[in-house]
């Protein structure tokens, strides 16, 4: 607990921002939008963010926003803290992904390149201070499994950029909660 306590106040002497949302049958854009936009207000109550993540932020309001500015968003939010990114019921974006009926796939390959692009801009040492925690009953390729090959494919190469975290309850914290 002492060092990951110090690593904190290392990392993040005013703390980490948070970006938390709870997912909605909609495209995953709209659902980081909103987190983006809650981590922002809670810092900067006043409405007032730095100059960089106001445009930033503001961008993404525009009509055809895509990666490169949901990317630039979130890279200036890390400038400032580091940033944890929490989505739960995020298993809603993903049915929503599986179940478009978009002919030619470009929405649905637009949101899972961006979730790819974010697992790579957060990886490794070098990386940026973005810590994604996405919360589902079930893992990605199970969502998937009504989509064609080809996205069943591309879906598994993103859930390979993330760690599962299999959580099982104890009988005894379930009957505690009853």
């Amino acid at each position: 607990a002492r060092r990951l306590s110090s690593a904190r106040d290392r990392l993040a002497a005013d703390g980490f921002l948070t970006a938390v949302t709870t997912a909605r049958q909609e495209p995953f854009t709209k659902t980081l939008s909103r987190a983006l936009f809650s981590s922002a207000n809670r810092r900067w109550p006043t409405g007032k963010p730095p100059g960089r993540v106001a445009a930033d932020l503001k961008a993404l309001t525009a009509s055809g926003a895509g990666s490169a500015e949901y990317l630039a968003a979130i890279d200036a939010l890390t400038s400032e803290a580091p940033l944890l990114l929490i989505i739960d019921e995020f298993g809603n974006t993903l049915e929503y992904l599986a179940t478009r009926p978009d002919p030619d796939g470009q929405d649905v390959r637009g949101d899972i390149f961006l979730l790819q692009e974010i697992a790579e801009a957060s990886a490794g040492a070098a990386g940026i201070p973005l810590f994604t925690l996405t919360l589902q009953h079930l893992s990605f390729l199970d969502y998937s499994s009504r989509s064609s090959a080809l996205q069943r494919r591309e879906w598994a190469k993103i859930q390979g950029r993330f760690e599962d975290i299999t959580y099982g309850p104890d009988l005894g914290d379930a009957i505690r909660l009853i």
